[in-house]
């Protein structure tokens, strides 16, 4: 490990100085301790434990949310799933539509009037 008083000769005269030397050394030592096997075992146990600990808490407030009939953490992520997937869906489907609508619209000038009946000739509904 080593020391701001590491026997360097260029000894710092000012604040700015101090503190950029302390920092190097502060941040040389956090590298070489973030390296260690120990440090990295540390890690990885509270790592692991921390998930543990929240797959637990999740298991433990879905058996609460089951019981009061309110719906679960999963239920909801499902159903938000699928309405995503339901909006996706709609539009494509509205891309389609108004693909095959500028397809087969025809101009205006170039339609042909409807045909109507004459008055006598049209049923007549009760």
């Amino acid at each position: 490990m080593k020391t701001v008083s590491s026997g360097k000769a260029d000894t710092p005269t000012t604040w700015r100085g101090l503190t950029d030397r302390w920092l190097k050394v502060a941040n040389e030592t956090l590298i070489e301790a973030h390296r260690s096997e120990e440090f990295v075992e540390a890690q990885t146990g509270m790592l692991r434990a921390a998930s543990d600990y929240r797959l637990r808490e999740r298991a433990l407030a879905e058996s609460w949310c089951e019981a009061y009939h309110i719906p679960t953490r999963t239920e909801v992520d499902e159903i938000q799933r699928t309405v995503t997937e339901l909006r996706r869906q709609i539009r494509l489907l509205q891309r389609q539509n108004a693909s095959q609508l500028e397809t087969h619209a025809t101009p205006s000038s170039t339609r042909q009037p409807r045909a109507v009946a004459p008055k006598a000739d049209r049923p007549i509904h009760s």
